[in-house]
């Protein structure tokens, strides 16, 4: 029989005696062996493990371990995993057997509707079937709430959120948690205790865990300085590297193949959508940009690169910490390249006109710098992409640019000091790109290409 939400706690918390066969399934697998130990714990059981391919071989091998009585009379639960279509044919003879001693209990992943296993389970009132899919919102709080009666502790709506979110949702990751919580303040199912935002600051999983993946996420995403400010909280140990480069790399895997179907053509919209429960929601927004920034190549490069940094950092003596930090800056740094190359490539003109309006809506007195810019797309088409030093001059004059005199050549526009402006002598008022190439961890040497950044190129 088919069994829902509302069941299933109490299908495996208080197993029916005429029940021979437990299958979960489906996305969620941890859920599902959290369920098959649940029931084991229920049966005050012991745990003997069959393989799905010895009872392909002989159907009648799972009858035979099911009818079997315990050396001592001790009860078991006969546990395959995983469950797949070579147990089909013992699970019809175990569920016509005119008798069983044991119970089994079958995990597997997900299975289609059309699955011969399923619907036999589905079909037999000797069965139970159960499908877990991985909990989101609302669900994922009351799994949490539920795991944390288990354990002795009271857990309110946003804490459950808060345990939820740090474990992925994965129940078998968030029963560890509370186990340990519920270990850090001594509550039990005899003495329950109520779960505080207090005690997960102070041993949850998400003060380490969530740290190593945001790390990966911002090299990724291009936040430099968000990145220098990771990076520096973090422990001058360097234990905290392998995690951190592993992030990246599941990270990485998350990606690549989801790159390559845009690259074939797909939209990225659909993508997203194709993955699912497989992305947590909240990083949905994240990965999204990075499919967009990053090509299957630039990827692939990568995730070369981290597994090289991974075997450098076990195998041979260097700095870890600056290790990590100058290719997680490199990565960075490619990732706002490769954005900022995005954005070069579209229409210059319409780029130019804004700059124009703008001038002339802010600045009255600097109309003298526009007024012979009128230029056509050929001519925009001519400006070289380089950066040019503008800042204010002592010479409080204004150059005045023709469509005759665009070239390729550098050259200073100086501005006249003005309180709009509001800048200092010779001060830039573009975006201060120096701070981005001040090196490793807060170096103070100037700006500069690593290694690291030469290697991208």
């Amino acid at each position: 029989m088919k069994a829902s939400k509302a069941t299933i706690g109490r299908a495996v918390d208080q197993p029916a005696d005429n029940i021979r066969f437990y299958l979960f399934h489906g996305q969620d697998e941890s859920q599902s062996r959290a369920l098959a130990a649940r029931l084991l714990e229920a049966l005050g059981a012991t745990k003997f493990v069959l393989s799905g391919s010895s009872v392909k071989g002989d159907p009648a091998a799972l009858v035979d371990e099911a009818g079997a009585i315990g050396l001592f009379g001790d009860k078991r639960l006969i546990w395959i995993e995983p469950a797949t279509k070579d147990v089909e044919d013992g699970v019809a003879a175990l569920l016509e057997a005119a008798a069983v001693e044991s119970p089994v209990v079958g995990i597997a992943g997900a299975l289609s509707k059309t699955s011969a296993l399923l619907k036999l389970s589905e079909a037999s009132p000797l069965a139970v079937a159960y499908a877990s899919y991985i909990p989101e919102g609302q669900d994922a709080e009351r799994m949490v709430i539920d795991l944390g009666r288990r354990f002795g502790l009271k857990v309110s709506p946003p804490v459950a959120s808060r345990v939820a979110d740090s474990a992925g949702n994965d129940q078998a990751i968030v029963a560890q948690e509370l186990q340990k919580l519920a270990l850090y303040i001594d509550a039990s199912p005899n003495a329950p205790k109520e779960l505080d935002h207090a005690a997960i600051d102070d041993v949850g999983a998400e003060s380490a865990e969530g740290d190593f993946q945001r790390l990966a996420d911002l090299a990724l995403g291009g936040e430099i300085d968000e990145l220098a400010g990771e990076l520096e909280r973090l422990p001058s140990g360097g234990s905290e590297a392998i995690p951190v480069v592993r992030s990246l790399q599941r990270r990485l895997l998350m990606l690549a193949p989801a790159r390559a179907r845009i690259e074939r053509g797909e939209r990225v919209d659909s993508v997203m959508t194709s993955l699912g429960r497989s992305l947590f929601w909240k990083d949905k927004s994240k990965v999204s940009r990075m499919l967009e920034k990053w090509s299957a190549d630039d990827l692939a490069i990568v995730s070369e690169r981290a597994g090289k940094l991974e075997r450098s950092l076990i195998f041979t003596q260097a700095p870890v910490r600056e290790a990590l930090g100058e290719e997680l800056f490199a990565i960075a740094r490619k990732a706002r390249s490769l954005w900022r190359n995005r954005l070069a490539a579209e229409e210059l003109t319409d780029h130019v006109e804004l700059v124009e309006v703008r001038i002339m809506q802010r600045n009255g007195t600097a109309l003298p710098l526009v007024a012979d810019l009128h230029l056509e797309t050929e001519d925009v088409a001519k400006l070289t992409l380089k950066r040019i030093e503008v800042g204010i001059d002592c010479l409080r004059s204004i150059a005045s640019t023709g469509a005759p005199d665009v070239g390729p050549r550098p050259r200073t526009i100086p501005f006249p000091a003005s309180p709009i402006l509001g800048l200092a002598h010779r001060q830039a008022f573009c975006d201060d790109y120096a701070r981005e190439f001040v090196g490793i961890l807060g170096g103070r040497h100037g700006p500069r290409m690593t290694h690291a950044d030469i290697a991208f190129q």
